[in-house]
């Protein structure tokens, strides 16, 4: 009976200690800094930037950048369907997605001859423009199918802020893998760069002679 008593309690105590050694070992695994897998990314031209033309004399105000409510979270789009969208939790952009596309156009339309300088409201002091354009981003994602897509409305104001041009834009660049994220900032960014071209050229279409000088 001693025997059997004995054997219970040593059952019982061995039992108690390795659930103290569970639990603590357990702790040791919640208290262990966990690694952080998001990864961070930027639209940014692939180009170096030029010192501006001695004879390009436009002065351009980048005055809207709208995007659609679903793009308004850093978290970067993938369309799986037409009607059916996925967002990646460890893959986000750096900034708000209108900030980063007008830092990105302003850049690229710096690097056309047409150009002097290209300003981005909100202006902190009253400044005088020869045009000013507005964009309006309607897709900015890549697809399930490999397909990274930029469309987008686009119009041009002359200084007297009377709109003269207005237009779409569509760009897709192709052979994006699905999964590498920072390709798929890269070919953004080239849609960003390709719309700068389709802006500076219509801006050729209205500015004059006597401006260009």
């Amino acid at each position: 009976m001693n025997r059997f008593r004995h054997s219970n309690s040593f059952s019982i105590l061995l039992c108690l200690v390795l659930s103290i050694a569970g639990l603590a070992h357990s702790g040791c695994n919640i208290l262990k800094p966990q690694v952080d897998a998001t990864r961070y990314f930027l639209l940014d031209s692939p180009l170096e930037q030029s010192n501006p033309v001695t004879n390009s004399a436009l002065a351009i105000g980048l005055r809207r950048i709208t995007i659609p409510d679903y793009l308004q979270n850093t978290r970067m789009a993938v369309r799986k369907d037409t009607n059916e969208l996925l967002f990646s939790d460890y893959n986000r952009w750096s900034e708000r997605l209108d900030t980063g596309i007008a830092r990105s156009l302003a850049k690229a339309l710096r690097h056309s001859d047409l150009i002097h300088t290209v300003e981005i409201a909100p202006w902190t002091q009253p400044v005088q423009h020869d045009y000013i354009i507005d964009v309006a981003i309607i897709r900015f994602e890549g697809n399930a199918n490999g397909q990274v897509t930029l469309v987008a409305d686009w119009e041009i104001a002359n200084g007297a802020r009377v709109t003269i041009q207005r237009g779409q834009f569509e760009h897709i660049e192709n052979d994006w893998n699905g999964t590498d994220y920072s390709a798929l900032a890269g070919k953004l960014t080239l849609a960003i760069s390709a719309l700068s071209t389709h802006l500076a050229e219509q801006l050729a279409l209205s500015s004059t002679p006597a401006e260009r000088r």
